[in-house]
């Protein structure tokens, strides 16, 4: 923290999406740096987050709930293997 001069480690949106449900919106839009994170952190099982003076290490097992619309961008092919269901609105 800024008052006591030490790094201070915040769990974020992938902490408390653990043993709980992560709901992306147009997650054909996620940049593809930003996808690879997320699949790799899916995939693990755990969260790793290092930063100077930080080293964390926390689960993360979500259900992963992801929404796109084909019109905007298409999904890629590597999302499509990892994604166990997905049904179309059409």
């Amino acid at each position: 923290s800024v008052r006591q001069g030490k790094t201070v480690f915040e769990p974020g949106l992938l902490a408390r999406a653990h043993r709980g449900v992560l709901y992306v919106d147009d997650i054909n839009l996620l940049d593809t740096e930003l996808t690879n994170i997320l699949l790799s952190v899916l995939s693990d099982g755990f969260v790793k987050v290092e930063r100077e003076g930080i080293s964390v290490r926390y689960p993360c097992r979500p259900l992963l709930i992801a929404t796109f619309n084909p019109e905007e961008a298409e999904l890629r092919d590597h999302l499509l293997d990892r994604l166990s269901v997905a049904l179309s609105c059409d």
